[in-house]
Order: C-alpha cells, then structure tokens, then sequence
C-alpha cells in the first residue's frame, strides 16, 4: 500500500536528501525517517518541527538555513507495517518497558530502544521485517495552528528503510 507524507528540513539538508537519500535518525518512537501523515494539517506540523528545531539550533552549521518541504511517497505490503496506534500495541509496550526496569512516564531518553525491542519480539512473529511504522507523536512547539483539541495528537509515519522513500 502507498502512503504519503511531509518531512521538513532546511535547503542545504534537501540538497543533500535529493542526492544521497535521507539518513535515519533516532526519534522518539525508534529510528528511521519521520514523515507527518499527509493530511491537510502535515504542511503546517512539518513547519512547526522545522522552527522548532531551527529554535534549538539543529540547523547552526547548516549553509542554507531556509525552509524546505519535502513530500514522500513510500510504499510496503500490509504485513511490513505497523499501526502502532493499537491499544494492544500500547500495553505490550509498556509491559516491556517495566519488564526492563524503565518506567515510560518518565524515562523518556530510554522509549526508543523499548520501541525497537517491541519491533523486533513483532518482526519475530510476522517472519518479516517492519519497513514502515504509523505512530502519534507529540505536536512541536509552539504550533498554535494545530487543532489538537479536535484532532488529538498527529500521526507520523516512521520509515525504517529509507530507500523506500521516493520524493514526489
């Protein structure tokens, strides 16, 4: 199934991206290459992450520090992704959490490593390699123009396997 999204950066970044595909990084819910879930909201969280990031000096050693929005498309078979939005999903992630002494309301830094142990015990089961990974993440701050309160938190998509991304 295709699926589509935005992924915000800075011009000298997108330059790199269009010649050498992204790098994954390490985010909250596990390592990969974070798209906002295409909807008519993701423009504006991908600006939000951007001035955020840009605010906590990400971007500092950057030639050219201007805005750029890239749209990707991404595609994998059913059993390759994950809706981690599944209340089932959730209690086994927290179950694992406390199975290895971190309490996940408060050991932030150490959720990513959880998330990746939780993906391995799934791939384990599926006999298959989870490409890409659906989540809700917190909306970056300050970014006012998010409906939260009608819309919850926004979904991201984690894509664990960069060369899935094609740029649209």
């Amino acid at each position: 199934m295709k699926r589509y999204g935005h992924h915000a950066t800075t011009e000298s970044r997108a330059e790199i991206i269009k010649k050498q595909g992204f790098k994954p990084g390490i985010g909250r819910a596990g390592e990969g290459v974070y798209f906002w879930y295409k909807n008519k909201y993701s423009e504006i969280l991908a600006e939000c992450w951007y001035y955020n990031q840009l605010a906590e000096g990400s971007y500092k050693n950057d030639s050219n520090r201007t805005y750029y929005l890239l749209s990707g498309e991404f595609e994998s078979k059913d059993e390759e992704f994950l809706n981690l939005e599944d209340d089932e999903l959730k209690v086994a992630l927290t179950d694992l959490a406390e199975e290895k002494g971190i309490d996940p309301a408060k050991d932030f830094k150490k959720l990513p490593g959880i998330y990746g142990l939780l993906y391995d015990e799934i791939e384990k089961i599926r006999g298959t390699k989870l490409l890409i990974i659906m989540v809700r993440v917190a909306i970056p701050k300050p970014c006012t123009k998010y409906p939260i309160s009608a819309m919850g938190a926004p979904l991201c998509y984690i894509i664990r396997d960069s060369r899935l991304i094609n740029l649209v």
